[in-house]
């Protein structure tokens, strides 16, 4: 059971490892422009976030070997 909860996490451990720095960084572009009243950049600045954390899970899970 140890052993089958460690490699089901293991996948979000490597992307928090490899992510962590970016995504402090997004999420503090989000909030400077929600302080700012800013909809747009806000929603921009959003945007870009989501699509980096979808293009880091797609590498990470393209690196997981697949068991037949």
């Amino acid at each position: 059971v140890e052993r089958a909860r460690g490699e089901l996490f293991e996948p979000a451990d490597e992307l928090w490892k490899h992510g962590r720095i970016e995504s402090l960084a997004d999420h503090q572009h989000i909030l400077v422009a929600i302080r700012a009243r800013d909809a747009e950049g806000a929603a921009t600045a959003m945007a870009e976030h989501i699509e980096r954390t979808r293009l880091e899970v797609r590498a990470l899970v393209r690196q997981i070997p697949q068991n037949p």
